[in-house]
């Protein structure tokens, strides 16, 4: 792994480090973190991609960190696919209703997906990065690129 990989790799995990389900303002240090490193990196022959982190609305419309885009997630499907976070899969109930569900660092369980035979329909890397809409709320993909250029805007 490159020194920016590790970096990088680096601040996810103390961001991923919280117990709870952590709310923007206590990742935002990390994401602006991997936006500097990321920006740093442009000058390397091969630069990195960007890092999209992902929210949720919750009840009070706070914004809860629920993982990084492509990051592995935890679980699998029934056809034994690694699902990573901003994955769709397929879940069939028994009584033949499908849904479409994104994959985050917490949703859906292992025990829903096998239970649900989810299956991956869409990887990641085709996920639009608008704002989304799903049963478990609205979820908001953010930049770390540009959250790292608005704290250098903010400084100005």
């Amino acid at each position: 792994m490159s020194s920016v990989g590790k970096e990088i790799s680096d601040y996810k995990m103390n961001a991923y480090s919280k117990i709870h389900i952590p709310l923007i303002d206590e990742v935002i240090e990390d994401m602006i973190a991997i936006g500097k490193t990321i920006s740093d990196s442009k000058t390397m022959p091969k630069p990195n991609d960007d890092v999209m982190a992902v929210f949720v609305e919750n009840n009070n419309r706070d914004l809860e960190f629920y993982g990084f885009v492509g990051d592995g997630a935890g679980t699998i499907d029934t056809e034994g696919n690694l699902l990573h976070i901003g994955d769709t899969i397929e879940m069939h109930s028994k009584d033949g209703h499908t849904s479409r569900q994104y994959v985050f660092r917490i949703l859906p369980k292992q025990k829903s997906i096998d239970f649900f035979n989810g299956k991956l329909v869409m990887p990641y890397k085709k996920l639009s990065k608008n704002v989304c809409s799903q049963d478990h709320g609205i979820f908001h993909f953010v930049s770390c690129l540009d959250e790292y250029n608005k704290s250098i805007d903010n400084l100005l």
